[in-house]
């Protein structure tokens, strides 16, 4: 499956809404964002790391950045259990459409 195709499907079932990156790989590289760390909420986690660096990574400093981060995390886990549940159903009813041809 090429590319095209698979975003074809992802905005079959996001609703023809997909998310997007907010910050370009240019900016991650520049930035030394981990690779780990390149998902949909890398433009809050920017501020943050910059943040933490600033204040010698204190825990009681940047709780804004954290909380924005965190949020953002958590916004994006449940948009993709949302994306899985839809995509399990599916499956789920291509399958007994199948069994009942046969």
């Amino acid at each position: 499956m090429g590319f095209a195709a698979f975003q074809r499907s992802y905005e079959k079932y996001t609703g023809g809404d997909p998310s997007r990156m907010q910050v370009s790989d240019e900016k991650l590289d520049e930035e030394q964002v981990p690779l780990h760390k390149r998902d949909y909420c890398a433009h809050l986690y920017i501020p943050l790391r910059r943040c933490l660096r600033e204040h010698y990574l204190l825990p009681w400093s940047c709780e804004e950045e954290k909380e924005a981060y965190n949020r953002c995390q958590r916004k994006e886990r449940r948009r993709r259990e949302r994306l899985y549940k839809k995509m399990k159903e599916e499956g789920a009813k291509r399958l007994a459409e199948n069994e009942g041809e046969e």
